[in-house]
């Protein structure tokens, strides 16, 4: 069985049965997001909550190395005291602080959704026993 996939007002091409029970739609406020969740669907859900914990655990480790590098090259920058050429005198390391500012954000989102995961994971424990 055949079917075509709408995606706004775009028409995709067709996708068979097998591949469509791998997508999944998502409606948020008139935009439609396609997603793959092939994982949710070959691992049961108990299962599912220790590869979220991880999941989320190593977005926290790699933002950690990526804050570390992001220092280093503003540090770097810093040392150069180079100025943007514009009209007003930026020192051009601001711009790169941006960048262990950011996965600073991000090492404490992935706190939070690892907190998340347990909280639901004792759940699922709490409801199977």
């Amino acid at each position: 069985m055949d079917v075509i996939i709408v995606l706004g007002s775009n028409y995709f091409k067709k996708i068979n049965k097998i591949i469509l029970n791998l997508l999944k739609f998502r409606k948020d406020k008139n935009v439609h997001f396609l997603s793959l969740r092939i994982l949710s669907i070959l691992l049961l859900k108990k299962n599912m909550k220790y590869i979220k914990i991880l999941m989320n655990i190593t977005a926290f480790l790699a933002s950690l190395i990526f804050i570390k590098a992001g220092f280093d090259a503003t540090a770097l920058y810093y040392r150069l005291g180079q100025m943007m050429e514009l009209e007003l005198d930026i020192p051009i390391w601001w711009m790169y602080l941006s960048f262990p500012v950011g996965f600073a954000i991000l090492a404490l989102f992935s706190i939070e959704m690892t907190i998340q995961a347990i909280l639901d994971a004792r759940k699922i424990e709490k409801g199977t026993n």
